[in-house]
């Protein structure tokens, strides 16, 4: 019995799964397709037309016909963004960034919060399990630490679900592609510039259970080396990530204080992890009366609206936006495309 088109529909839906994972994005041509089948061409252009109309391909003139990596059911073309807190200074951007560039491809949006809480990520993999989106864009938590919810991650992986890390994923997923800043490169171009303006006597004060902060620190080490700048242990800080959860809280900024008295006594720059901690600590230099402008240069990284104080803005690295180019990736990773890790690199407003 001949195979009529809503029978190749389909049998060409099945396949269609089968060279996503194998990272093919483009359909097989209509003879192929006629060859392969048995069918007509008739058949095939019947087949093909219904798949576009459900979304599933797209054709382009003199091209042939691509994934689009969507379902034919909207409420399924669902992808999940997780993400330490709704409160990060830079989460109203990366989600508008994110949600804009998903939607015009057809994607809808679904957040989920972790709040810095590895029983929370475990809970939200869990109900993932139980009802797998198409893919997940994910903030991975304290990343320069073991983390237990690893298997979860390689079950969701084997249910069809997409996942993409924004920065470093966990090393153990190695499989899993990421998008990461350069931080070696930031925290050299920072060295770079502070040694141009004079500085001899830098600290840095970085994020200890980060893989960011752990590189952000490397690359300090390297230039400093190249540069042959003094270095000094006690002038190199670090902070944890739920010491930032309880500055935000309490706004107690005491810790830093004494570090402006003790540790950084004999600095002239300060390198910061990103702007929201030089925020603060310039907040503990105002009640020192130190000028980050004229006492204590602060440099840092994200350029965001943080880095702006009293009529000047304190030299903050700047990027490509990492919530489109993190979208990008997954619409690229849902149509069949090979996806690998990708780097992006800091520069000088």
């Amino acid at each position: 019995m001949a195979i009529k088109y809503k029978e190749l529909t389909t049998i060409l839906k099945e396949e269609m799964k089968k060279w996503k994972k194998r990272g093919i994005h483009k359909l097989p041509s209509e003879k192929e397709l006629c060859t392969r089948f048995g069918v007509s061409r008739q058949t095939v252009r019947q087949s093909l037309s219904l798949l576009e109309k459900e979304g599933l391909i797209c054709k382009k003139r003199g091209s042939g016909s691509y994934l689009t990596g969507l379902s034919s059911a909207s409420e399924e073309n669902v992808i999940g963004v997780m993400l330490a807190n709704d409160q990060y200074y830079l989460y109203p951007t990366l989600l508008h960034d994110i949600e804009s560039t998903l939607t015009q491809n057809g994607f809808s949006v679904q957040l989920f919060l972790t709040n810095g809480q590895i029983s929370t990520e475990r809970e939200i993999l869990e109900g993932l399990l139980a009802k797998p989106l198409r893919g997940l864009l994910v903030e991975g938590i304290k990343n320069a630490l073991p983390n237990p919810n690893l298997a979860l991650y390689q079950k969701l992986l084997k249910s069809d679900t997409d996942i993409i890390f924004i920065n470093h994923a966990y090393s153990e997923l190695a499989g899993c592609p990421f998008l990461y800043e350069d931080s070696l490169q930031g925290s050299q171009l920072l060295v770079q510039f502070l040694i141009e303006k004079g500085h001899k006597n830098i600290g840095t004060l970085f994020s200890i259970d980060t893989l960011e902060g752990r590189e952000r620190f490397q690359g300090y080490l390297e230039a400093c080396l190249s540069y042959g700048l003094p270095l000094s242990d006690m002038q190199n800080c670090w902070y944890q990530e739920k010491d930032m959860t309880i500055l935000r809280q309490t706004k107690d900024i005491s810790l830093l204080q004494n570090l402006l008295q003790k540790e950084f006594a004999g600095c002239s720059a300060i390198i910061c992890q990103n702007d929201e901690i030089s925020y603060w600590l310039i907040q503990a230099m105002k009640l020192k009366r130190l000028s980050p402008k004229h006492d204590l240069e602060v440099v840092s990284f994200d350029h965001s609206y943080l880095c702006h104080y009293d009529g000047f803005s304190i030299p903050s690295l700047s990027h490509a936006s990492q919530g489109h180019l993190a979208a990008q990736l997954m619409i690229e990773k849902r149509k069949g495309f090979p996806v690998v890790t990708q780097k992006i690199p800091w520069k000088l407003p």
